[in-house]
């Protein structure tokens, strides 16, 4: 026990070994030595041989789950009409620059911005689906600090907000706060960049409309779970993106207000071209 140091962070979060080389050698000494003595084992193929070389280069840099975020069966509205058309209407024809989607349909050509249109499709999932019910938590590995110098009635804002999320957030000394887990489908947020969004958002104004925080809090998770510019998406990727997007409610613009696309109609091509 003396070669061991839990005093080192005051929640016992983590200990320090104080010879650490000296005790990585005695391991690999020991395991080395034991399989020196152990007897080999004799491994049986448990696979034939492949008959000719087989291409296992995997080009995707990101993953859209094979499952739509908005599904027909989610939506508080039927698909008819025009909305049945917007979602089967646009056939996708390329990535452009690994930024924007290319895409046609029988009005014309239209360039999508890929991060903002996953941004909405996001926005609206997580609005309809995770906000005011109790998910399941996952425990960060490493908790995250949150050092701030907001005023009383900032941090409490602050942190009726993230708990209002199920984000477990709780007073670490007098000027720190400390989250310790996250529900479940907030694990693939990049958690550092919605905590340093939250607390910009908070300085200034002294208080803020609780609805207006929700809003900003779900576009700032939005955000920072979306793919970004220079990721690949395959055709079946964008597809499906684009067909996510246009069951959204608001599938004009990103929760920000960006436009999430813009329009060359057929007309418009035809008269660049001098037809």
């Amino acid at each position: 026990l003396k070669l061991v140091d839990v005093n080192v962070h005051p929640s016992k979060w983590e200990v320090r070994l104080s010879k650490e080389k000296q005790l990585l050698h005695l391991i690999e000494t020991s395991i080395n030595e034991q399989l020196r003595h152990d007897p080999q084992i004799k491994l049986t193929r448990a696979f034939q041989s492949a008959s000719h070389p087989e291409d296992t280069h995997e080009p995707l840099v990101f993953d859209i789950p094979s499952t739509s975020y908005v599904s027909q069966n989610e939506l508080s509205y039927p698909i008819q009409g025009e909305m049945e058309r917007r979602v089967h209407g646009f056939r996708v024809l390329a990535q452009h620059h690994r930024k924007y989607i290319i895409a046609e349909n029988e009005d014309g050509l239209y360039i999508f911005d890929q991060h903002a249109s996953m941004e909405r499709v996001r926005y609206e999932y997580f609005k309809r689906k995770r906000l005011g019910k109790v998910h399941n938590q996952q425990a960060l590995l490493l908790p995250l600090l949150i050092s701030n110098k907001l005023s009383t009635l900032q941090h409490e804002q602050l942190v009726a907000a993230f708990s209002k999320f199920q984000v477990a957030i709780e007073p670490f000394d007098a000027n720190s706060l400390v989250i310790r887990s996250v529900p479940q489908w907030m694990s693939d947020t990049d958690h550092q960049k919605v905590i340093d969004d939250m607390l910009e958002y908070f300085e200034g104004d002294i208080r803020k409309n609780e609805e207006d925080i929700q809003k900003h809090m779900l576009a700032t998770l939005a955000c920072h779970s979306s793919i970004r510019f220079n990721n690949y998406l395959s055709v079946a990727q964008m597809q499906q993106l684009l067909d996510d997007l246009m069951l959204c409610e608001q599938p004009d613009h990103c929760p920000h207000g960006r436009p999430t696309f813009i329009k060359i109609s057929a007309k418009n091509l035809e008269k660049e071209f001098l037809r």
